[in-house]
C-alpha cells in the first residue's frame, strides 16, 4: 500500500539520514504495541528538486504547530520523509500525523495547512495527494524522536483475505517486529490499511522505522531467521497475496512520538 500511499499509495503508521538522536535512546525501550484505534494522515508532494530547501524551511515552520498538537494531546505523533530510492510516481516529500480518534485528524488538519501554505511555499503549486489509513496492529517504543529511516512494504490482498492476512501478521510478523523494538533495531511499526477507499483492488502497507542503517542490516538478518523458524510463513503469506500486488518504499524521515 505504500508505492500507493507514498507514490500512489507509495504515512503510518509510516520514514540517507544515518545519525540517530532519539529522545530517550538510552533508556529501557517501553512497548506501546496493542491495537487500539491509530489513524494516520498522509499528505505527499512532488517538489521540485530546486525547491527541496524551501521545503526543509517550510518543515521545521510546521514543526512547532505539531509539537503544540502533540503537547495537548490531539495528536500521538507527527513525521516527515525524503524519498532515498524514486519512483516514476514523481512524489518526492511527504508529512503525516497520528491520532487515536478522526476529530484529533482532522483538528491537526485545521492547524498545519494554514502554517504550510503561505505565500512563497513550495507546497503552494506542488504535485498533491491525501491518504487516510487506519492501523490493523501497531507498536514500538514510547517517546521517540529524531531521524532515522522508513521501509514500507504494501501488498494487494487476495479477495476476501483480509482477516486471515492480519491473523498472520500477528502470529507471525507482530512478534519479530516487538522483538526488534526491544532490541533497539525498530522504533515503530504497524499493519495499515486505507479508511478512504480509493478505486481498485484491498492493499495493506507494513510500514516499519528504524534508526539507521546498520539497524536494517540488523533487522533483515532477523527477518530471515523468523522465515527459517516458520518454514510454512512464505507458502501461506503467498497464498493470501497477489504476488505482482507488492511494492515498496524507501525514505529517511525525522518523527517524533509520545
Amino acid at each position: 500500500m505504500l508505492k500507493r500511499i507514498f507514490g500512489g499509495l507509495a504515512l503510518v503508521c509510516a520514514f540517507a539520514l544515518l545519525a540517530p538522536v532519539f529522545a530517550g535512546s538510552n533508556a529501557r525501550a517501553q512497548s506501546r504495541s496493542g491495537d487500539s484505534p491509530l489513524y494516520t494522515y498522509v499528505a505527499q508532494w512532488g517538489i521540485p528538486r530546486a525547491q527541496w530547501d524551501d521545503a526543509a524551511k517550510a518543515r521545521q515552520a510546521g514543526s512547532s504547530v505539531m509539537d503544540g498538537l502533540l503537547a495537548d494531546g490531539t495528536i500521538t505523533g507527527y513525521g516527515s520523509l525524503e524519498m532515498v530510492v524514486h519512483d516514476e510516481s514523481g512524489f518526492t516529500h511527504a508529512n503525516w500525523w497520528q491520532a487515536t480518534s478522526y476529530a484529533g485528524i482532522l483538528k491537526a488538519r485545521e492547524a498545519i495547512v494554514p502554517a504550510s501554505t503561505g505565500k512563497d511555499s513550495p507546497y503552494n503549486n506542488a504535485k498533491h495527494m491525501d491518504l487516510l489509513l487506519q492501523s490493523v496492529a501497531h507498536g514500538g517504543k514510547a517517546g521517540s524522536s529524531g531521524k532515522g529511516l522508513l521501509w514500507v512494504a504494501t501488498y494487494e490482498l487476495k479477495e476476501g483475505s483480509g482477516e486471515e492476512f492480519t491473523r498472520l501478521f500477528k502470529a507471525v510478523i507482530q512478534p519479530l517486529f516487538e522483538e526488534q523494538v526491544a532490541a533497539g533495531n525498530v522504533v515503530s511499526y504497524s499493519l495499515d490499511e486505507e479508511v478512504v477507499h480509493s478505486p481498485g483492488p484491498h492493499y495493506v502497507s507494513i510500514a516499519y522505522v528504524l534508526p539507521d542503517g546498520a539497524a536494517l542490516d540488523r533487522f533483515r538478518a532477523a527477518q530471515r531467521a523468523n522465515r527459517e523458524k516458520n518454514p510454512y510463513f512464505g507458502e501461506a503469506f503467498s497464498a493470501l497475496t497477489v504476488g505482482k500486488g507488492h511494492s515498496d518504499l524507501f525514505a529517511a524521515v525525522m518523527f517524533k512520538s509520545k
